[in-house]
This record gives C-alpha cells, sequence and structure tokens, in this order.
C-alpha cells in the first residue's frame, strides 16, 4: 500500500480533532496553527540540504536528533487528554 493512502486517511484526522477539541471562539486560529505543518514540507529540505553540504554529515545528524527530541519536552504526558471514540476523553 503506498504512502499517499495512508496520508489519505491521517490529514483528515487532524481537522477533526481539531474541530471536536477547540473552543468554539477559537477554531479559527486553532485550523491555522495546524496548517503550519506545511511550512515543514517547503523549509525543511532547504535546511537540510544546507547542513549536510555546509556542515557534513555529523552536524546533520545532530541536528535531526534535536527536531525528533523537541515533542518530547514540549508535549508534557501528565495530565494529557487523548481523544477516544465515543468523544469520552483518556487519561483523566
Amino acid at each position: 500500500m503506498g504512502s499517499w493512502v495512508l496520508e489519505a486517511i491521517n490529514l483528515p484526522a487532524i481537522e477533526l480533532i481539531i474541530d471536536d477539541l477547540a473552543p468554539t471562539n477559537q477554531k479559527r486560529l486553532y485550523f491555522a496553527a495546524a496548517e503550519l505543518r506545511q511550512l515543514g514540507f517547503a523549509v525543511g529540505p532547504a535546511i537540510g540540504g544546507y547542513l549536510l553540504e555546509y556542515s557534513g554529515r555529523k552536524a546533520f545528524l545532530v541536528a535531526m536528533s534535536v527536531v525528533i527530541l523537541i515533542p518530547l519536552f514540549l508535549i508534557p504526558l501528565k495530565g494529557a487528554r487523548l481523544p477516544v471514540s465515543g468523544g469520552k476523553q483518556a487519561l483523566e
């Protein structure tokens, strides 16, 4: 199965989650912030290519490791609420 099939399944889920969890008066802000993820598709290859070309493999791997580890520090797990089917919340 091609990756495009998984993208077609996954991408609409983000909008559904935002619609379900965002406060009514701030939904526009949440949807706009979610679209910033598209910025990575444009900027990521340019930054990665620059790092690889001018800094070498070691700096590239260190930078990518840092980028991958950032979400571990930005997303707190204690008290996190994860959406589950039926509109109920998990981990309360």
